[in-house]
């Protein structure tokens, strides 16, 4: 029987879109690395693959600047908060009964009054705003004030959060941002098509025994792309069974099995004794004064 290559299954369906144009991305730069002749792929068939590869990464990356937007509005609303929060306490404190607050917000109330309504400010202004409240906050005749309104905490998270936002709306500025796009799962469709194609064509190839094919090379590249499914089902199996596991809580520990109620003890006997079985009841009779087994209810 001719000899055959054989390469895995992954089960691209299951992937996500970033899982997706991963795998993709890593098997067309195994296949790209040796020569379209010797493993019997025609070159337009990878220009195609290549095409439809980068149209998905787009449309991942168009997604991460969705993500990124909502990402800068959340930062820039703590910052907003800080800022608030800052111009309050000193402001606050001009009313303050301790003659070293009152020092302290009178100072650095002139530093506050310079940026004004700096909250409401466009993003970039406002950025480049916060840096030199920043740099007025920290002055050496400041500092002392700082401290005496427990306002430390505060700037320096101004300063952490306004340097996030910055690092945020870099990378938005970066990100790609297209109105032409098709669906995620058109594209992939076609990625898979390629992908496909791109299999058959080198099981074909390994078989035709063709001049120019050259089989230890399409050993090599059945070898690495086996090696890439394993994994990618790895690595999804991992991913799935985190998720399941941040989904569903952890197993409570098992109760101890409770005790047996309580048994009715005998007469001078213990609580593990069998119950003893009711008598058939006795004609009632009328209780009289001396019965100790009846007895009145307190008041």
């Amino acid at each position: 029987m001719e000899e055959i290559i054989e390469i895995q299954s992954v089960g691209l369906g299951k992937l996500d879109n970033a899982q997706h144009v991963t795998f993709h991305s890593r098997a067309y730069d195994i296949v790209n690395d040796y020569e379209p002749a010797k493993i019997g792929i025609p070159e337009p068939l990878k220009v195609e693959w290549k095409g439809n590869l980068g149209t998905e990464e787009d449309i991942n990356k168009e997604v991460v600047a969705e993500t990124l937007t909502k990402l800068i509005t959340e930062k820039d609303t703590e910052r907003d908060r800080l800022i608030t929060y800052i111009f309050k306490i000193i402001r606050a404190c001009l009313y303050s009964p301790e003659t070293s607050e009152l020092k302290a917000a009178t100072e650095l109330v002139l530093v506050a009054n310079k940026y004004g309504q700096l909250q409401r400010e466009s993003f970039d202004r406002e950025s480049g705003h916060i840096n030199g409240l920043l740099i007025d906050l920290k002055k050496p005749e400041y500092a002392p004030h700082i401290t005496t309104l427990r306002l430390t905490n505060a700037v320096t998270k101004l300063e952490t959060a306004n340097t996030e936002f910055e690092k945020l709306f870099k990378q938005s500025a970066t990100a790609v941002k297209r109105s032409n796009l098709p669906r995620a799962a058109e594209v992939r469709l076609k990625t898979d098509a390629n992908y496909n194609r791109v299999l058959l064509m080198l099981q074909a190839a390994y078989l035709s025994g063709a001049a120019t094919i050259d089989r230890d090379m399409l050993k090599k590249i059945a070898h690495d792309l086996n090696g890439l499914i394993d994994k990618t089902n790895t690595a999804y199996n991992r991913s799935l069974a985190q998720k399941k596991a941040a989904k569903d809580p952890k197993d409570p520990k098992t109760p101890e099995k409770p005790k047996d109620p309580k048994q009715p003890e005998k007469p001078g006997g213990g609580s593990g004794e069998q119950p003893k079985q009711p008598e058939k009841p006795k004609d009632p009779k009328k209780p009289d004064d001396g019965n100790p087994d009846i007895t009145l209810p307190e008041e």
